[in-house]
């Protein structure tokens, strides 16, 4: 009552004196009158005086010295309200104690059987530890929400907790993260059970790293030493080259198409793809035939210190096809619509990755989804197992898992003899005596078998120094050449001409091409406008870009909107009155696969057809260098 008395006057003198009293009250209680009733009492008060003044430090420490074993449901009130005392310190912050002191009242409230006040104790700590590098606390909170929240039924509660435990990386030991996972498999066959929803978490997958392998042929060589030069092989479905070999098929694709049309440039030249990955351009679904398979590679990671096995896994999709009446039915995994592949069970070892392909065959004509895949998750010894789902997805304007099955279409696939890995020989040329003709060279003598017993394809790489308007420069080329392999003349070193070798440019890709391809961009706009210029002059026509940062890195991205191709012709139609609105050079910075969206505005004063790439222009900092960022976009606009 000294303390009470004490408090109520309002004197600052005095708070030593409210402090004093209150903890000999405390004492008395507890030591001479072993009343720990009338002992709580006292601190109650007491806090509620402390905290009044502004002494929230002193008020916490006097409730957790009444914290004890004689009560787990006193003591974790308590510890609790000693928890709320150091959270609402301000000079200094204590928001670590409170998370701690937390902890300490969720465990007492587990104990005294109050389980959903320990979840509530433990979801509050958990809002201070995450995010904070301390995984240890953040596993504990996670591991003892799950199986609270499991044994009372909250099941959503559970599996939330869960997920965040079991898919990142951590510091636990082998045998811990093995109960997390038997905890999980638990958890995820009860929410089954209970909700009929059975989305997994393990193992991780990549999705941009997901490549989806189009045009396999499924047609094997006549012979064992022949191998197919064109498509995808059936028995090869692994995760295909890097990109930059696609830059170079790409490259010589787009010579040969223009030497076929006689020289002529095409406005927009479109590589055939084979392969659709995060630097493709996946704005449109791929075309597919039906009965042929189509091929998704994925990246499976345990990010865990145990082994698990995945088993009966396959591709989830659904499919639109046309009735007879004129309307789409959507049906979801009807083997009369579509062949699905499953694979064998495999074990995925402890903090590893692993790429696996599957596979699916349309059978109708439609509009084609991948939409998840179904596996089982087990662990090592196979005795905790649940079979459930993860789903498939991606950004908006991904639509790599979308198709258009057609018809059956004939399949030409090119096959070839097999080659030797190394050169036969070296061939030197020798200066012809016309000052125009060919040059003759010799062939080594070349051993017939029973393979090359007629004609034997001799195919010739070569390489030289070509002198142009830009310079002296390397050109690379190829012949291929016939020779009629006799046996008298197979005795003897053969000499022929070859035929006019034609060089179809510089295939070389230069050391930046690894970096050309680090930002894909897109411009969205309407494709046609309607504008009236008798009464308004300018024409204003907002366009989106958006960019795609497809690595890992995080990249500083200059837009330039005032740069002109070296030959305007090459852009079409650019006339002087097109122009964008606003800053004509700025910057993004751009994180790891992050898409970013920027408003522009074109204006136009005039009627016609416009390219919006020709003024346009994306760079990459890479060090103290800009690289300008290769895409080939549509981006054609009509204004009449």
């Amino acid at each position: 009552m000294a303390s009470l008395a004490a408090f109520m006057s309002g004197n600052e003198a005095l708070s030593r004196k409210v402090i004093d009293y209150a903890e000999e009250s405390i004492t008395t209680y507890q030591t001479s009158c072993r009343v720990n009733q009338f002992a709580t009492r006292a601190t109650l008060l007491s806090v509620e005086c402390l905290r009044g003044r502004g002494l929230y430090g002193e008020a916490a420490k006097q409730l957790i010295r009444m914290s004890g074993e004689d009560s787990d449901l006193r003591s974790a009130v308590l510890l609790e309200q000693a928890a709320y005392s150091f959270l609402a310190s301000r000079k200094p912050l204590m928001y670590r104690k409170y998370a701690f002191h937390m902890v300490l009242a969720g465990h007492r409230y587990n104990k005294a059987g109050h389980k959903n006040h320990s979840m509530r104790c433990y979801y509050q700590a958990y809002q201070v530890y995450a995010g904070k590098w301390w995984s240890v606390a953040e596993d504990h909170i996670l591991y003892t929400i799950g199986k609270q929240a499991s044994q009372t039924k909250l099941t959503n509660n559970a599996m939330s907790a869960l997920r965040k435990l079991v898919r990142r990386s951590s510091r636990q030991t082998a045998q811990q993260q093995m109960l997390y996972l038997q905890e999980y498999i638990n958890t995820s066959k009860q929410m089954i059970e209970d909700t009929g929803q059975g989305n997994l978490s393990l193992p991780l997958i990549d999705c941009e790293k997901l490549q989806v392998l189009l045009n396999i042929s499924t047609c094997k060589p006549p012979c064992a030493n022949m191998t197919a030069a064109s498509s995808i092989t059936s028995d090869n479905l692994l995760p295909q080259k890097q990109y930059v070999e696609d830059l170079k098929w790409w490259k010589l694709e787009e010579k040969l198409v223009s030497y076929i049309d006689s020289g002529l440039s095409t406005m927009v030249f479109k590589p055939t793809v084979e392969v659709l990955t995060n630097r493709t351009d996946n704005l449109n679904p791929a075309v597919v035939v039906s009965g042929e398979p189509i091929g998704v590679c994925l990246n499976l990671r345990n990010p865990l210190h145990v082994a698990i096995k995945i088993g009966k896994l396959k591709l989830l999709w659904k499919m639109k096809c046309p009735s007879d009446d004129g309307s789409d039915s959507a049906t979801e995994n009807a083997e009369k619509l579509a062949d699905s592949e499953i694979l064998p069970t495999f074990t995925l070892e402890p903090d590893s990755n692993k790429n696996v392909v599957l596979t699916v065959t349309p059978k109708c004509v439609g509009n084609f989804q991948f939409t998840a895949i179904s596996y089982s998750l087990m662990d090592i010894d196979e005795s905790y197992s649940v079979c459930g789902l993860q789903s498939l997805t991606f950004p908006a304007g991904d639509n790599r898992l979308y198709f258009n099955v057609i018809e059956n279409a004939p399949q030409m696939q090119a096959i070839k003899r097999r080659f030797l890995n190394e050169p036969v020989s070296t061939i030197n040329f020798t200066e012809s005596t016309a000052k125009k003709g060919p040059y003759i060279f010799c062939l080594p003598y070349l051993k017939t078998s029973q393979e090359s017993k007629n004609d034997t394809y001799c195919l010739i790489n070569w390489k030289a120094d070509i002198t142009d308007e830009y310079g002296i420069h390397a050109v690379t080329g190829q012949e291929s050449l016939t020779i009629n392999m006799t046996s008298d003349v197979a005795k003897v070193c053969p000499s022929f001409t070859p035929a006019t070798l034609t060089i179809f440019g510089d295939l070389q890709v230069d050391e930046n091409s690894n970096f050309k391809k680090l930002i894909y961009y897109q411009l969205q706009h309407p494709h046609t406008v309607n504008h009236n210029f008798l009464t308004n002059r300018l024409c204003t026509v907002p366009v989106t870009l958006w960019l795609q940062n497809s690595t890992d890195d995080a990249h500083l991205v200059k837009i330039d909107l005032v740069t002109l191709p070296k030959d305007v012709t090459e852009a079409g139609n650019v006339p002087e009155c097109f122009a964008w609105v606003g800053k004509s050079e700025f910057s993004q910075e751009i994180s790891r696969n992050e898409r970013k969206n920027v408003l522009l505005q074109a204006t136009f004063a005039s009627p016609g057809a416009y390219d919006l790439t020709s003024r346009i222009a994306v760079f990459v900092q890479i060090k103290d260098e800009l690289i300008l960022q290769s895409c080939q976009i549509e981006a054609s606009i009509i204004v009449y």
